[in-house]
């Protein structure tokens, strides 16, 4: 009987192990996007392509070259001038997708924060605060195209 529960013991510690290293390498390449944004994520419009735009919205069924939904491409090298002083047609308000130097009247900060009824991105994970936050910053600075 003590062979069987050094037995259970034993396969119960290597259980723990293996989930404690899948959650830290989990949490080590950016899977846990809970509370943190990328690793790297500045804000400047290359950063927040290649971190967020790309991974999370040029995507099929979405923003990328084959759906482009609200006619907006993210996908190709012309997503700057896609998303920068171009009219939303989603918007009630009259917002420009990104309104250079004016976060708060920005479509797109609107959709990212949910404060507009269509939430981005749909049917994902929301971006973390501190990712909208950085995306609003760029904005707020202008909206460069670095």
């Amino acid at each position: 009987m003590k062979d069987n529960n050094n037995r259970h013991f034993f396969i119960l510690i290597i259980t723990f192990l293996t989930s404690l290293s899948i959650i830290s390498c989990s949490l080590e390449n950016g899977f846990d996007a809970a509370d943190k944004e990328p690793a790297g994520l500045q804000a400047t419009f290359s950063s927040i392509e290649e971190n967020v735009f790309r991974p999370r919205c040029a995507l099929s069924g979405c923003h990328g070259s084959d759906t482009k939904e609200a006619n907006l491409d993210l996908s190709t090298q012309n997503a700057y001038n896609n998303l920068v002083n171009v009219q939303s047609i989603l918007s009630t308000q009259g917002f420009k997708r990104v309104n250079p130097g004016d976060s708060e009247t920005s479509f797109l900060i609107k959709a990212l924060d949910g404060s507009n009824p269509v939430k981005m991105p749909l049917g994902e994970t929301p971006l973390d605060a501190s990712t909208v936050a950085i995306i609003a910053q760029w904005i707020d600075d202008g909206a460069k195209n670095d």
